[in-house]
């Protein structure tokens, strides 16, 4: 809460948290306490993101943040390393994507940065992608950083040219974020 307070002092657009069922990072009261005391403050953005499981929506929907981001984390999975693999959990996502959009939440998918991708996001229905930058955020000072980068900008292009809205996030920080940020891209820090 403290965190969360101090965003607000200095005037974050939003919060993101990922509640994982081990509540090794945020417990269940905690995402309560926060909703709570998130509804008081205005034009300041709520975003869980998570693994779709029942125990997770169940959550999501009693506190009907600003927006969901589903991650395709395993329940014992120690951090995010990859996006979705759309085509493969087509029929997962469509579900669930229609039952975030029947409470009035905004979707994203966390996805990997490859312009394809956008597409098969296109047709399941969600509302924003997040941009896994794990690896920009390797590349960063190296001699690929600018290529990498290039995915990444090809894949925002991709999204805003279908009218699907952008998020990225993991592993971006004060040094890495300028030059990523200069693809407009509504960033999150992780």
């Amino acid at each position: 809460m403290l965190i969360s307070r101090t965003s607000n002092r200095i005037r974050s657009w939003g919060i993101t948290i990922h509640p994982r069922p081990d509540e090794r990072h945020i417990t269940r009261s905690d995402v309560y306490e926060l909703s709570e005391f998130l509804k008081s403050k205005e034009g300041v953005e709520f975003n869980i993101e998570g693994y779709p499981s029942r125990e997770f929506l169940d959550l999501v929907l009693s506190i009907n943040p600003s927006q969901c981001t589903l991650v395709p984390d395993g329940p014992s999975q120690l951090t995010s390393d990859h996006g979705w693999k759309v085509k493969q959990h087509q029929e997962l996502l469509v579900a669930v994507l229609d039952e975030i959009h029947d409470a009035g939440i905004r979707s994203s998918l966390f996805l990997d940065p490859l312009p394809s991708l956008v597409d098969e996001v296109a047709g399941v229905g969600a509302n924003r992608i997040e941009l896994y930058t794990e690896e920009y955020a390797s590349s960063f000072g190296s001699a690929v950083q600018e290529q990498v980068l290039r995915s990444y900008a090809d894949t925002a292009a991709r999204a805003s040219e279908l009218g699907i809205g952008i998020n990225a996030g993991h592993d971006l920080d004060l040094a890495n974020l300028e030059k990523f940020s200069r693809f407009q891209i509504s960033l999150k820090y992780q």
